[in-house]
């Protein structure tokens, strides 16, 4: 979410350098390396804004109702010396958005009598 928030502030800025390069090539009549420097970096954060909005992860329909332990939470458990604890026992901070997370890791206890 960070990097989409840097694209999409870095918008306007890459559309105000373009303009007034864009303005002083108009007025004297000359292509500038600044035009050429500014139009590519602009739309190189367009493009890398689309790309940060679709990166989103769909989850198959097996997966879409199973909820998803955030790694933050389960440090912040070993930190207070405590065990990883049953889905249902867990506050509803512990678990995040799946949509948003860069890896996703499936753990499974061990098959067999506990």
């Amino acid at each position: 979410d960070q990097r989409l928030v840097l694209c999409i502030m870095a918008q306007p800025i890459c559309a105000h350098a373009l303009g007034h390069h864009m303005g002083c090539w108009m007025l004297y009549e000359r292509l500038s390396y600044l035009v050429v420097v500014s139009a590519v970096f602009g739309f190189s954060v367009l493009y890398m804004n689309l790309l940060l909005q679709r990166r989103h992860r769909y989850l198959p329909p097996g997966l879409q109702k199973a909820r998803f332990v955030r790694l933050g939470y389960l440090r912040k458990m070993v930190a207070r010396g405590e065990r990883i604890r049953r889905c249902q026992e867990l506050p509803e901070e512990a678990f995040g958005d799946p949509r948003k997370a860069l890896h996703l890791v499936i753990i499974s206890p061990p098959p067999g009598p506990h």
